[in-house]
């Protein structure tokens, strides 16, 4: 329940320029864009000592 929490939170301000909002909203669509299913399909587990 929000009402139980203080209401004097605030988002960080992570000093970024709007160009480089964009930026990382392109990063970010382009990521969940990419099919991960069955990904890398020829995935082998490593020995620590390999």
């Amino acid at each position: 329940n929000a009402r139980t929490f203080g209401s004097n939170r605030k988002m960080p301000n992570l000093d970024i320029t709007a160009e480089e909002a964009k930026g990382v909203v392109a990063f970010l669509k382009w990521m969940s864009s990419i099919d991960t299913n069955g990904f890398p399909y020829n995935f082998k587990t490593i020995n620590a000592e390999d």
